[in-house]
């Protein structure tokens, strides 16, 4: 292995891993998974929704894994872990994304909020 060196630790070495160290390496999404119930038009009704079919779930089910978010030491996309918006979700990742789904149906509803 001739062409290896060690490596020389400096000043300009040193920033130069620090900057290297904050980048992230995935990109992080959060999506809106929105359920919309039969004949509902108007958004508060449909923000509003706390229930949904199998079908939904099932669909929700296959875009991840569930998410505590309280607990869950990757990307919240917002969502608050002292559970203002739902004490779960969903969360997807691989080697390029971090993926948090905000789910209408698991989180929720002030019926007082215009």
């Amino acid at each position: 292995m001739n062409g290896v060196r060690p490596l020389q630790s400096g000043e300009k070495f040193d920033l130069s891993l620090s900057i290297l160290d904050r980048t992230q390496s995935r990109d992080k999404i959060k999506i809106g998974v929105i359920y919309v119930k039969d004949n509902q038009t108007e958004q508060k009704e449909i923000l509003a929704n706390d229930t949904c079919s199998k079908q939904f779930l099932q669909f929700v089910s296959n875009l991840g894994e569930p998410m505590n978010v309280a607990t869950h030491e990757g990307y919240l996309g917002g969502l608050d872990p002292s559970g203002t918006v739902g004490t779960h979700s969903i969360y997807y990742s691989d080697w390029e994304y971090e993926v948090a789904f905000h789910v209408v149906p698991f989180m929720p509803t002030d019926h007082k909020d215009e």
